[in-house]
């Protein structure tokens, strides 16, 4: 994950396939002195084209269902590594937010969190820090366990983590959850 400059305004690229919800979060996010607005979309092919010619830090992401959501992250990952990428949804299934979280996203939030809150996560996202202000499910909090862990690894300590998890394991959300925490490990 990517640790933005001091002073420097946070690069955001909001794409979200609700255009009232868009601008919503334009026109609020528009007064904050330490975020810069650099482009809205409300389709993947613009969102791929705008990341082309636009420096972006952080992607405020909700595209698509399910399915087209998993490629998308995974593509993004691929191709743009040092981008990090909240997730802005309303309704998340467990097992699609740890697959995603697999994927190196730096968080998830939820579409009925305040503002303060939302500006907020941008800003942890920007220092390299894992955002999770969803109620997704109370087992994916015991992930977030985890998620203060890695950050307080990060910020306290000169160790690498080499493999976390247990691949032995019958149940695939510790599996996911052992591959999301590797390569959170594997950026630090």
């Amino acid at each position: 994950m990517l640790k933005t400059v001091a002073g420097n305004p946070i690069q955001l690229l909001i794409a979200n396939r609700s255009e009232i919800l868009a601008y919503g979060l334009v026109n609020s996010l528009t007064n904050q002195k330490d975020v810069d607005i650099v482009g809205v979309t409300h389709s993947i092919t613009e969102l791929l084209t705008l990341l082309k010619a636009t420096k972006v830090e952080i992607l405020l992401l909700d595209l698509g269902n399910e399915r087209e959501l998993l490629n998308l992250v995974q593509t993004l990952s691929i191709q743009y590594p040092h981008l990090c990428v909240l997730l802005f949804c309303s309704v998340l299934k467990p097992y699609i937010a740890y697959q995603l979280l697999g994927f190196n996203i730096a968080g998830i939030l939820s579409w009925n969190i305040p503002l303060s809150e939302i500006c907020e996560s941008i800003r942890t996202a920007a220092r390299g820090h894992i955002v999770l202000q969803h109620e997704i499910a109370p087992h994916v909090l015991f992930a977030e366990m985890f998620f203060d862990w890695i950050n307080w690894v990060r910020d306290h300590s000169p160790l690498s983590i080499d493999y976390l998890g247990h691949q032995s394991s019958n149940d695939e959300s510790v599996k996911v959850s052992a591959l999301f925490l590797h390569n959170v490990a594997q950026q630090s």
